[in-house]
């Protein structure tokens, strides 16, 4: 961190918080990703029903049934597994386990496996310093005023370098920046966690491979583990992000936990070096009570009582694996959580950390139970669940034969349902923003345009319109155009690119009225690979539109994340002055304004045909 460095991060947080203006972003970032297929995983993994690997469907079921009920979890997609075989794949809403994931720091762990692998191929050593790695990037300053960091430090969060996420996105050159920012804490002792420690051990793995992050991961990873269809963000100077910006698809990533479970061994294969494997599941550094119950071992989370590791991601992005029971659990979400501190953890450990037997026998009544959750669950049509046996000898056989005979039945072809009668009050009709009111409004979640450095310019006008019986909303901003297919009897799926960037979302509608018996027009939108949704409420008056706009997470990520900014720098001579900037009403009301906007657009009068 430096001064002007400072500035331009306050600078830049100053426009994002201001809702009478667009952001001009301080850098610009590669936005590159490509369409990512929805597909299962290649080869999947078997599957059994639980009690064949000795977990109880109950157990299970009332595992999804307390993620549900918990409004605060906002849960995607959870599978869970034991000793290489899945138990249960249960999507929430609109949400699709085909779909690759932005992992956020859950990648930082893929960073780890990267270091261990090239260590092994004795291209890397632990001990290594850094600056000796980055000799043109470490300035002679501090190579005479900082004790050597070495590429342990880094993978221990223990660096203390003070340049951050935040301040990363006012800077291009972020090894050098990194290498010379000031000092914090105790050197190998003083638990930082900070994501450009892993952006500098992903630049490390690119300059002693010879490859990107990408290529050598898949070469020694993601190939031999069949993964595919994944994106790394870069950075600036063209390196993975390695900190953040992995997308990974649920069973893909529930691979890798089997792997690490069985010591980087893939038929018989060493993926892996064993001894670097053991330090990075072994606890290295205390991380803070207050983040869970996890402690920091090489870019892994372990467990403080318990035989576990974990990949964690904020907003809800994890891999928990249990190395005493062997249980497995994927689990990605849409919430507020920044480290381990939702109450998805509790559900998880209280039941997913106790010991199980190898097998169990068959409880039809469990599994039915379990069924019927993952059908309340989803808003996806699903195929129809076998009914459970009326005894259990036999119950193996006859349930498989049930399985298969369901998998090969034909699939009737879907009929599509007139619209709504009310959408004809909107077909054809669009509703422009007045003067400036709608500079900081996007279709894209304004939280994912932070992280992403990926920026609206401003809304436009919104045009509806029907197409071959689909009912599209057209939300025009000054530098893009976003087709959305709305669905209101089930899901429509589509697809946006948003500067560079291509993103699934699912969308659904509804119509209602309100107090005022105005005709109001809902829709949720979806990103199936992010862990963001679009709400929208659209009310038509005689000639205005009132468009009403939040975003599931939202404002609370943002408050938090300027509070963690702030005890950051707690010790510094200017915090005081940071805080009054950072914090207090005005900030909140202007993430508020920012986050959740409420604006009045011009309708266009009503086509005479009604189309």
């Amino acid at each position: 961190m430096s001064v002007f460095t400072l500035n331009k991060t306050l600078a830049l947080l100053g426009r994002v918080m201001n809702p009478e203006e667009s952001v001009r972003p301080e850098i610009s970032l590669p936005h590159a990703k490509p369409s990512l297929p929805l597909r299962p995983s290649v080869p999947p993994l078997p599957r059994c029903l639980p009690e064949e690997a000795g977990v109880p469907s109950a157990v299970i079921a009332d595992f999804l049934d307390k993620l549900q009920k918990d409004d605060a979890l906002n849960m995607h997609t959870v599978l869970i597994g034991r000793r290489g075989r899945i138990l249960c794949e249960a999507p929430f809403g609109m949400q699709d386990p085909r779909a690759p994931k932005y992992l956020f720091s859950a990648s930082k762990s893929f960073v780890s496996l990267a270091v261990g692998i090239l260590c092994g191929e004795g291209k890397l050593s632990l001990e290594e310093k850094v600056t000796d790695l980055f000799p043109e990037e470490a300035g002679a300053l501090s190579r005479l005023l900082r004790r050597p960091m070495t590429v342990r430090h880094l993978l221990t969060m223990t660096a203390g370098s003070l340049f951050n996420e935040a301040e990363s996105m006012a800077e291009r050159e972020w090894v050098r920046t990194f290498l010379n920012a000031a000092a914090y804490g105790e050197l190998g002792k003083t638990f930082y966690y900070n994501s450009l420690n892993t952006y500098v051990l992903a630049a490390a793995v690119v300059r002693r491979s010879g490859e990107s992050l990408t290529e050598y991961l898949t070469k020694r990873l993601f190939a031999p583990l069949g993964i595919t269809d994944l994106y790394w963000e870069k950075s600036p100077e063209g390196i993975e992000k390695g900190g953040w910006g992995l997308y990974l698809r649920a069973e893909d990533l529930f691979k890798v936990g089997e792997l690490l479970q069985n010591g980087g061994v893939l038929d018989g294969r060493a993926l892996i070096p064993a001894s670097y494997l053991r330090e990075a599941l072994s606890e290295q550094v205390k991380a803070p009570e207050s983040y869970g119950d996890f402690n920091y071992a090489y870019q892994i989370w372990t467990g403080r009582k318990k035989d576990s590791f974990l990949f964690n991601g904020m907003l809800g992005q994890n891999l928990y694996c249990n190395t005493a029971n062997g249980v497995t659990v994927v689990f990605f979400a849409g919430n507020d959580d920044m480290f381990q501190q939702s109450s998805a953890f509790t559900y998880l450990l209280e039941r997913f950390a106790a010991p199980f037997s190898d097998t169990l026998p068959p409880d039809p009544a469990g599994y039915a139970a379990l069924q019927s959750k993952l059908a309340e669950l989803t808003a996806l049509p699903l195929p129809p669940a076998p009914p459970a046996p009326p005894a259990p000898a036999g119950f193996w056989q006859r349930l498989r034969a049930r399985m298969k005979k369901r998998e090969s039945a034909p699939v009737p072809a879907p009929t599509v349902p007139p619209l709504p009668g009310e959408c004809a009050l909107l077909c054809g009709r669009t509703a422009s923003v007045k003067g400036n009111d709608g500079a900081h409004i996007g279709f894209f979640p304004f939280l994912m345009q932070i992280i992403q450095n990926n920026y609206t310019a401003g809304l436009k006008e919104i045009s509806f319109a029907s197409q071959n019986g689909v009912f599209l909303l057209c939300y025009r901003e000054k530098d893009a155009c976003y087709t959305v297919p709305v669905g209101f009897f089930a899901p429509a799926d589509g697809e946006i690119n948003v500067g560079g960037d291509n993103f699934r979302i699912r969308s659904i509608g509804r119509f209602s009225r309100d107090l005022c018996g105005r005709t109001v027009l809902e829709v949720r939108t979806d990103f199936l690979e992010l862990p963001s949704t679009r709400l929208l409420t659209f009310s038509l008056g005689h000639a205005s539109l009132t468009l009403s706009q939040r975003e599931l997470p939202g404002k609370g990520v943002v408050l938090t994340s300027l509070a963690s900014t702030l005890a950051q720098y707690a010790d510094l001579p200017f915090a005081a002055a940071l805080g009054d900037r950072l914090s207090g009403p005005a900030v909140r009301q202007r993430a508020a304004a920012v986050f959740e906007p409420e604006i009045t657009l011009e309708l266009n009068a009503r086509p005479a045909d009604g189309r």
